[in-house]
């Protein structure tokens, strides 16, 4: 089905606090409700060798820690595509010293 392919993805009909909600996607048309909770990724398709999730488990480990994705989120998109590559750019927010 098409749509299950190209239409945006209302994080806010999950029922959570969307402030703890994150989307991983591979096309930003997915996350275009929800641009800061967005964990933008390359597309895997054919590439047996793709590790870009296990590449951002420390990623996630660290966002677990803070109340409000958007924050750490909102920020560390905006020079970078990924969080994995995001964390050597000075403008990189770590979640762990996210003061609360």
């Amino acid at each position: 089905m098409l749509c299950s392919l190209l239409c945006p993805q209302d994080l806010s009909r999950l029922g959570r606090d969307i402030r703890k909600v994150v989307i991983i996607d591979n096309s930003p048309q997915s996350y275009i409700f929800h641009p800061d909770n967005a964990v933008p990724v390359t597309s895997w398709f054919d590439d047996p060798n793709d590790s870009e999730l296990l590449d951002l488990i420390p990623f996630f480990e660290a966002l677990d820690k803070v109340d409000n994705v958007l924050t750490v989120l909102g920020r560390s998109q905006l020079q970078t595509p990924s969080p994995t590559s995001s964390q050597n750019d000075p403008s990189f927010h770590d979640p762990q010293q996210e003061e609360l």
